[in-house]
């Protein structure tokens, strides 16, 4: 997905997925963002997904077995919601964490790899191979974001 983004595949409020991956994994902080800005980044203007084939694990199992309304933070209380129970999924997921050694909300992690990507690049600007034209413009408002 960081790929996507850098390449700008996928387009997304890079000021959102700061202020979202500064949150690090911190529900209470979480829960004190406005609502506006607790919105998946990667969901489009009508809350369709743009990364459905490539979608987190987390949107892969955690299924709903209750009203969208049980879903809703817009009072930023976390509520308990009933999940369908994916034994197998929940498996693979595990797995999944322990071979990255690392886990955590997804705008923290993609803000995270992000973050890495350009300080590499800055260390290794002699890089032949990375394409400045196409991330110019990403570079630039992640570069702005950091400075903050």
């Amino acid at each position: 997905m960081a790929t996507k983004v850098l390449t700008q595949e996928i387009e997304v409020d890079l000021k959102k997925l700061y202020i979202q991956g500064n949150v690090e994994n911190n529900a209470s902080a979480w829960f004190s963002l406005p609502y506006e800005l607790r919105g998946c980044v990667f969901l489009d203007q009508n809350g369709g997904c743009k990364i459905y084939e490539d979608r987190p694990m987390v949107c892969r199992t955690n299924n709903v077995l209750e009203s969208n309304l049980g879903c809703d933070t817009r009072d930023g209380k976390e509520r308990p919601v009933r999940l369908l129970n994916t034994q197998k999924a929940d498996i693979v997921t595990v797995a999944a964490f322990k071979a990255a050694g690392e886990g955590g909300t997804l705008p923290h992690l993609l803000w995270k790899k992000l973050r890495s990507h350009f300080s590499n690049i800055e260390t290794k600007s002699t890089n032949k191979s990375f394409q400045k034209s196409k991330l110019k413009h990403v570079k630039r408002n992640i570069s702005k974001l950091i400075s903050l």
